[in-house]
């Protein structure tokens, strides 16, 4: 924070919404936007060189999700001496789309804050006021949605490979090939994967993953 002033970056696709965004926060005494992004990638690159207190993020961005880049600049390394005492930007979600899965995501990502953008003009200084003081600004819905998704049971690396396959059709013994086991194997890890994630059978297994963003076919 410079001048007494909270430096904020906008990241959004739209240039429309940009330019809105930026004439809306020009009328608060208290805050200054030190760049705009349209692209996910962008705003990673953006939020290194610029250093803004807290980066306003549309979900929905190309290149780089809303959320893969709220990872990325949430956990960035600053540059200088005492890179470990610097402050990382916070940011906060502003979108007017979204499954429950993608925000949720977004949160656990590092996101401190999501506001729809249908909400009122005036929640949007607010909301970043907030998230700036340390606050995190969350509905009751989206903070349920959170603590479902951090709830998720973890699977292994070879395990989601497995499954992978499974959900692109491979057969037992296709999945054994192509990870170089046995079927033998492959049967006791569906096994232990319908344990984690307390399904049935592998068609509950693979929408349960599918659902949760845990694997792509």
């Amino acid at each position: 924070m410079m001048n007494g002033k909270i430096r904020i970056l906008l990241a959004d696709d739209h240039a429309i919404m940009r330019v809105g965004l930026t004439s809306l926060l020009s009328h608060e005494k208290d805050m200054n936007v030190v760049g705009e992004a349209k692209t996910g990638e962008e705003a990673v690159r953006l939020s290194r060189s610029l250093k803004p207190d807290v980066v306003v993020m549309d979900l929905m961005m190309p290149i780089l999700s809303g959320a893969d880049a709220t990872r990325q600049i949430t956990a960035q390394p600053s540059t200088g001496d005492s890179a470990e005492e610097l402050p990382r930007p916070k940011v906060l979600i502003f979108t007017s789309y979204g499954t429950s899965a993608d925000l949720a995501r977004a949160v656990l990502n590092g996101a401190s804050g999501v506001l729809l953008k249908n909400a009122p003009t005036c929640d949007l200084p607010i909301a970043i006021r907030k998230i700036f003081a340390g606050e995190r600004v969350l509905s009751k819905e989206v903070q349920a949605l959170v603590d479902e998704e951090s709830a998720t049971p973890c699977l292994t690396n070879r395990q989601l490979q497995q499954l992978t396959l499974a959900a692109r059709g491979f057969t037992n013994q296709e999945i054994a090939t192509q990870l170089n086991v046995s079927v033998i194997t492959i049967k006791k890890q569906f096994s232990e994967i319908f344990v984690r994630l307390n399904v049935s059978n592998r068609t509950e297994a693979i929408g349960f993953a599918l659902q949760r963003h845990l694997i792509e076919i």
